[in-house]
């Protein structure tokens, strides 16, 4: 660990203020400096100093323990490392760590503890998969390291070093196929792999083979049979090796190329491919392969060079007209990719692969529709394609999101238009504007409150009742909604009804004015009492009321009528004692102010 930590992040306050953050973050500083100069012990020394300082700190934490393993300081390690896991138990990093500090120590049992812990967090962890592995090989466990290196294999970790160990894992085995085919893929991948080139030759004579075939014809042979059994990375060996021979045998280096681009064997496939396009720049196939895997390597430009080249050569090209779009698709062009897969299916309409292209850049654009349409298309000829048919219910639910929300704008504009219309006084022509709406969304509680309403307008109160209910069995808990249904309720001799509802709103809504003052004025005969502290709860919620009520008071008396002013604020404090102007009113102008 020669720097303290890569990709560092700052403290955060972690509950530290002031002179004490202050000093935690000069510490760490400085022991970054004493790492960058080669001085650990005295990084490690600032360190714990810092931790001091902010004991919970997940990046001192693992700074110190990084810097301790680097001493060998095992078990100080273990103890920093075990605290980060305390502070971040769902982090496989941090398992991982206390499992090599374990390692060090030689505590198997809590390596493996941990190792399985990181695992169950995370099965694709590869520092813990690569430690899990490495410690089975040094136990002659070959069989579980190459369970462990395989799986990195697979997750895209095939570095020489982990495709070499794979192979020698597998050899112990007495997979001698499958471990010469990992070493042939080895130095295809990595080509200077000179231990795996050795392994591949024991590997080749465990097989019956002879030693490093000298002729064309013998090598030849071996490709092909390799080939023809699905042994790709022995016969792209065996064609490496005749191209040593015969470095103009361009029909060899071609298959070499094909089978590599196959297996995204790129890097390793490039010098071919333009040693190949070198002797053949009128091949129109072998550029567009070129400009392929420029661009996978990330030279965008030389990619876009060398399609321009192919399209000299022929411009209707099938396979560069859809790297064209794909390489316009991926730089983010989505609106250009979309017109070139519509070129592209003109020009070849009968290409699934230009119709797959066009509806996924269909989908980039937002054209659900015709994302459908394209996807649909290829279903109908590959019903098994499973990438497709997934595609496909995406681009429908999007479809049909889409579709609602136009007949949702269009039903919104027709609801404007029955506004409008009621502003003018024709409420019957805007209920007329509704009532299809509600019939084409009955899900839409705005459409049935706002025809609920103009309903009891015209004095359709049953209609309007039924109308409006439906709109709060959709939408409930609206407050003005509910206050519109007891409106109608009301009307329609249900009172019980329309009391239960604007019960319901001013307890769950208290200042919700209009519902206090309906229902105040719904029991004021049967229910004086609760019809009064509807009314104080009506004056309570609405601020402005009782302010002004204030100034009523105050200008009362000074007209010199001081015991009806006094009667305002007195009646102002009975719904709200707390009332802080009619409280200093009454303390000034009450007769207390006299005596």
């Amino acid at each position: 660990m020669a720097t303290l930590m890569n990709n560092a992040k700052p403290i955060g306050p972690d509950g530290l203020e002031g002179v004490t953050l202050a000093e935690a973050r000069r510490a760490v500083e400085a022991a970054e400096a004493a790492a960058a100069a080669g001085n650990r012990p005295a990084a490690i020394l600032e360190l714990e100093r810092a931790s001091g300082l902010e004991p919970d700190s997940v990046f001192i934490l693992r700074a110190l323990g990084g810097l301790l393993l680097d001493e060998e300081r095992n078990l100080e390690a273990l103890q920093r490392f075990r605290r980060l896991v305390h502070a971040r138990p769902q982090d496989p990093e941090a398992r991982v760590l206390c499992a090599v500090s374990a390692l060090r120590l030689g505590r198997l049992d809590e390596f493996h503890d941990e190792i399985a812990r990181a695992l169950g967090i995370r099965s694709d962890h590869a520092d813990a998969l690569r430690w899990r592995g490495r410690v089975a090989f040094d136990n002659h466990d070959h069989a579980a390291a190459g369970r462990d290196y395989a799986r990195l294999v697979e997750l895209g970790h095939g570095d020489a070093d982990t495709l070499t160990t794979l192979g020698f894992c597998l050899a112990r085995g007495g997979h001698w196929l499958l471990a010469a085919e990992t070493f042939a893929r080895t130095v295809i991948i990595h080509g200077t792999a000179e231990v795996a080139r050795e392994n591949l030759e024991v590997a080749r004579r465990k097989l019956g083979r002879a030693a490093l075939p000298t002729t064309g014809d013998a090598l030849s042979r071996e490709a092909s049979e390799d080939h023809a059994h699905g042994n790709q990375a022995l016969a792209c060996w065996a064609w490496l090796e005749m191209l040593r021979i015969n470095p103009r045998d361009h029909a060899t280096r071609r298959g070499l190329v094909s089978v590599m681009l196959d297996h995204k064997w790129l890097s390793p496939a490039l010098p071919h491919l333009e040693e190949l396009v070198r002797f053949s720049p009128w091949d129109p196939a072998l550029v567009t392969w070129l400009a392929l895997i420029r661009f996978e390597a990330g030279h965008h430009a030389k990619a876009w060079e060398a399609l321009k080249a192919v399209f000299t050569l022929d411009p209707r090209h099938l396979e560069a007209r859809r790297l064209e779009v794909d390489m316009t698709l991926r730089e983010g062009r989505h609106e250009e990719a979309f017109w070139l897969s519509r070129r592209l299916v003109q020009d070849h309409p009968e290409d699934v692969v230009a119709r797959i292209t066009k509806g996924i850049c269909a989908f980039h654009r937002q054209r659900w529709d015709e994302s459908v349409e394209d996807l649909e298309w290829v279903l109908t000829l590959q019903p098994d394609n499973a990438l497709v048919r997934s595609n496909l219910e995406v681009a429908r639910e999007r479809s049909r999101e889409a579709r609602i929300e136009r007949d949702a704008s269009q039903l919104r504009t027709t609801i404007d238009e029955a506004g409008r219309l009621q502003a003018a006084g024709d409420l019957n022509a805007a209920i007329a504007l509704l009532v299809p709406v509600t019939e084409q969304r009955p899900d839409w509680a705005e459409a049935w409150d706002a025809l609920g309403a103009l309903r009891f307008m015209v004095g359709d109160t049953e209609g309007a009742r039924r109308d409006l209910s439906e709109a709060n069995r959709l939408s409930p808990g609206l407050p003005d909604l509910q206050v519109r249904l007891a409106m109608a309720c009301n009307a329609t001799g249900r009172p019980s009804e329309a009391v239960a509802l604007l019960s319901q709103v001013s307890q769950e809504q208290p200042g919700h004015v209009a519902s206090h003052r309906m229902l105040g004025d719904l029991l004021l005969e049967s229910e004086p009492a609760s019809a009064a502290a509807s009314y104080a709860a009506c004056l309570k919620a609405n601020a402005t009321v009782a302010d002004d009520l204030v100034r009523l008071g105050v200008a009362l008396v000074q007209q010199g009528r001081i015991a009806q002013g006094v009667a305002v604020f007195e009646a102002i404090l009975a719904f709200d004692p707390t009332h802080e102007a009619a409280t200093k009113a009454r303390h000034r102008f009450g007769p207390q102010a006299h005596e």
